[in-house]
């Protein structure tokens, strides 16, 4: 719907376009186990015309904060996830622009099938040890921005967009 709209008054919106909508959706498929066909949905975005200022993208955790704060949840954590930066990092391993969309489907599997299913579907798709190692560090980095930062760059990872994001640029 929102892509449908930006389509048929692109001539009247001002771009950076940013909107948001809170409402009941439903799932199209069948629901997996645990989830509902019918729930509410908060969506935020925002849409550029050409390019996006990363501005944007930090604008948004800021608001999620701010909402969780009102509402008076006070132990909570926002989790960011920068395909920008997965596809750095792969880069600096040799994983090609192909081999990393599919390393991006197993990684973002972890959370549900664990650490040694994941290290095993990554030696199915013929990963060596030393890389798959590389793969867990990164992904398992957590901690506050500063932890983070630092740990990016104790990984020594030679790559424009990880140096950007070292450099708290990208953050």
């Amino acid at each position: 719907p929102l892509a449908r709209y930006v389509a048929m008054n692109n001539a009247n919106l001002i771009f950076p376009f940013k909107r948001y909508a809170i409402g009941k959706v439903y799932r199209g498929e069948r629901p997996q186990k645990g989830r509902y066909r019918e729930f509410y949905q908060c969506d935020i975005d925002v849409v550029g015309n050409e390019k996006v200022d990363l501005m944007y993208a930090a604008e948004i955790p800021t608001i999620i904060y701010n909402i969780f704060k009102k509402f008076g949840f006070s132990n909570f954590t926002i989790h960011l996830n920068n395909r920008k930066v997965l596809k750095g990092f792969f880069s600096s391993l040799n994983i090609s622009e192909e081999e990393s969309v599919e390393m991006l489907r197993i990684i973002d599997k972890m959370p549900k099938i664990g650490k040694e299913n994941t290290i095993g579907m990554l030696k199915d798709y013929n990963i060596n040890e030393e890389t798959i190692e590389k793969i867990i560090s990164f992904v398992e980095i957590d901690g506050s921005y500063k932890e983070v930062i630092e740990k990016i760059r104790n990984l020594g990872i030679e790559n424009e967009i990880i140096s950007l994001l070292a450099f708290g640029v990208l953050m």
